[in-house]
């Protein structure tokens, strides 16, 4: 059993970016920050329909900030993106694990 053991520990370790949770995701700040001149939800809208071709696109709309939530198939976050309003448009975080990439998405919509 003993030799088991870091075997199943290595292999953990490779599943974890697949199971991140969203806290995990945003606390380790953005991977990348985009800024764009059109308002939020334009850019939000565009960036949610590129993502949904990965997977289930859920959105969270609050007061100044709409995030958008890859999810895998097993209903993990694979990617959390946030886009914030300001005076010259919009500013865009992402944030993601290493399955995914999102850069072409986003910038397509900026």
């Amino acid at each position: 059993m003993a030799r088991g053991f870091p075997a199943c520990a290595a292999l953990a370790l490779l599943l974890l970016p697949g199971c991140a949770t969203i806290y995990d995701l945003d606390r380790r700040g953005p991977d990348a920050r985009y800024v764009s001149e059109r308002p939020r939800d334009e850019v939000a809208q565009c960036i949610a329909s590129g993502m949904a071709r990965l997977g289930r696109v859920d959105s969270d709309r609050g007061e100044g900030a709409t995030r958008l939530i890859l999810r895998t198939q097993n209903g993990y976050p694979a990617a959390l993106v946030t886009v914030r309003t300001t005076p010259r448009g919009s500013n865009v975080s992402v944030r993601q694990t290493i399955n995914y990439s999102l850069g072409e998405t986003v910038r397509r919509c900026l």
